[in-house]
């Protein structure tokens, strides 16, 4: 009979504060939820170890519930000791802060993936897998001349073929009851990416709905993660720019239609539940097309 593969201990580092094919440096309080997020199809790989996930106290409500996470801890002193004092079997290395990297190369594991320290330059550096990601990161031709999604790169950062893995995502406990509606305007974006934003394009889409008669609900102000969380589950559709709200929506399995900009929908994974309407920037996106394509998933849905 064959020997049964042994339970592995993994980590993986992924508290938001870089974005993996980003280069832009950490600024104090931003958290990239949506790559937190999406890190998570990685997940798919381990079901069978025993995984511990450091990240940020923001990205907590994203990972908790998950079935494929034995221990989430925070970042902060207490977790920094005491995982230099672990040993793991393979540690996952996320994030091209130098501190992180460093904290990383601490860590006692025989294998490392992902992203490491190097003592020289003081700066992050990548493992061979995760060369490719780097070098994209820090070339925006580059970058922009890619044809593979996301996770295709996030894959090969460990040593895997992305074979249509999806997010990971727990049950999110407590938040705000919201009614059902058939859409919703997932219209928000950080102030880090004003030239995402849809303006008042919103309006126009709003009111070609009501013509149909189609019901909706614009985001509203939510306290917390777990409300933002139950407000996009409590909707059929979600219309959203590219924000975390948009990977939300693909987690939990909503049709969406996606509007991207500045930013590339070809990152997006193929998702056979959306539409993703690309142009050279949000402007040129008409709500008479988005309203098209919000109509044209609907009438699929009940094919």
């Amino acid at each position: 009979m064959p020997m049964e593969r042994k339970t592995r201990k993994v980590l993986i580092l992924k508290t938001g504060y870089t974005e993996t094919l980003c280069d832009e440096p950490y600024k104090e309080g931003n958290v990239s939820l949506g790559d937190v997020l999406r890190t998570t199809a990685l997940l798919h790989l381990y079901k069978k170890d025993k995984v511990t996930w450091l990240t940020d106290t923001k990205a907590v409500p994203l990972l908790e519930g998950c079935e494929y996470i034995d221990r989430i801890l925070e970042f902060n002193l207490s977790s920094i000791l005491q995982l230099t004092y672990e040993h793991f079997d393979i540690v996952i290395n996320l994030e091209k802060n130098p501190g992180l990297c460093a904290l990383a190369n601490n860590i006692e594991s025989w294998q490392k993936y992902g992203f490491r320290f190097d003592a020289e330059t003081g700066t992050a550096e990548g493992y061979n897998g995760a060369i490719d990601a780097l070098y994209m990161a820090k070339d925006e031709c580059a970058k922009l001349q890619d044809t593979n999604h996301w996770l295709v790169h996030l894959f090969a950062m460990v040593g895997h073929l992305w074979t249509n893995a999806r997010y990971c995502v727990g049950s999110s406990e407590g938040g705000i009851d919201v009614e059902h509606k058939i859409v919703g305007l997932n219209w928000k974006v950080g102030t880090k990416f004003n030239g995402k934003s849809w303006g008042d394009q919103w309006h126009f889409l709003r009111y070609l709905l009501e013509e149909e008669g189609i019901t909706y609900s614009m985001q509203p102000e939510m306290s917390t993660l777990n409300d933002y969380i139950n407000w996009i589950k409590a909707h059929t559709m979600i219309v959203t720019c590219d924000s975390l709200g948009l990977h939300l929506a693909m987690a939990h399995s909503k049709r969406v239609v996606g509007l991207f900009g500045p930013s590339r929908a070809s990152e997006i994974q193929p998702y056979l539940l959306g539409r993703m309407i690309q142009k050279e920037s949000m402007g040129d996106i008409k709500p008479g097309e988005v309203f098209e394509a919000v109509k044209e998933l609907l009438e699929w849905g009940t094919a």
